[in-house]
């Protein structure tokens, strides 16, 4: 009889000690899952924002617009001087869009996520809008970076959007 009585506290033990196995595996997976995707959100949020940054600049080198070469070759910059963008670099910009998407991805350091950008004047009337649009059924998330320069001496909203 008292042998019956270990084995049934053994069975009883394994079990318990089984359920909190996979309790505690469940639990390290769904963690692992959570920070995988905090860590996507971080990339995408660090690739909008050199977008941006990118965007805004000069770029490099400076009339790249003007030059015939290739987008590895550039770093694309719409800026004139210091927070005021160039005219005729957003319509090469928006030229660019349609005949190379993936390499002016390349060109702003987005990588492997999509990118929008939407450049609106606030008095004039003027817009482009370049780049894949998010939609909730493309991705997990975007992320979106505005900023405000001056074009032909008008408040001008850049918006940046990077998505996976």
């Amino acid at each position: 009889m008292r042998g019956q009585g270990i084995i049934f506290d053994f069975v009883v033990s394994l079990s318990f000690f089984v359920v909190g196995v996979v309790i505690m595996v469940g639990a390290l997976d769904m963690l692992g899952e959570r920070m995988e995707k905090e860590r996507d959100y971080a990339n995408v949020a660090r690739a909008a924002y050199f977008a941006s940054e990118s965007l805004l600049s000069l770029g490099s080198p400076e009339n790249w617009n003007t030059n015939v070469l290739a987008l590895n070759q550039i770093q694309v910059g719409l800026g004139a001087a210091p927070g005021e963008l160039h005219g005729a670099k957003i319509r090469n910009f928006a030229a660019l869009n349609a005949t190379d998407y993936d390499g002016l991805r390349s060109a702003l350091g987005v990588g492997k996520y999509d990118l929008y950008v939407n450049i609106t004047q606030l008095q004039g009337n003027q817009s482009y809008l370049v780049g894949k649009f998010f939609d909730e059924s493309y991705g997990d998330f975007d992320y979106r970076v505005e900023r405000y320069a001056l074009l032909d001496g008008n408040l001008t909203r850049v918006v940046v959007g990077v998505w996976k």
